[in-house]
């Protein structure tokens, strides 16, 4: 479980670059991901890693609207560990 927590824990770092590099969406996805990945395994980020995510999220849920967030949080939800790594590091590669 340890290497998948950590897997996790990139996801998060790797949205928190997409939403301070305004890819909103993305951010938002990968957050999607990141916290349907977290419940799956039973494990929580740490308090000022909990406060950071939400503030961001709550930025995007107001820059995307209601609608609009909820959709793309639901689609990083329903991405597997695996498929979000690949959709994170996209861009970088």
């Amino acid at each position: 479980m340890g290497d998948r927590q950590g897997m996790v824990d990139a996801l998060e770092r790797f949205a928190a670059l997409e939403f301070r590099h305004d890819q909103s969406e993305r951010a938002l996805m990968l957050y999607g991901a990141s916290r349907a990945l977290r419940e799956q395994l039973g494990v929580e980020a740490m308090p000022s890693e909990r406060r950071r995510v939400q503030e961001d999220l709550a930025s995007l849920w107001d820059a995307l609207g209601a609608d609009g967030a909820a959709a793309v949080f639901s689609k990083g939800r329903a991405m597997t560990l695996e498929r979000a790594f690949l959709f994170a590091t996209e861009a970088v590669l």
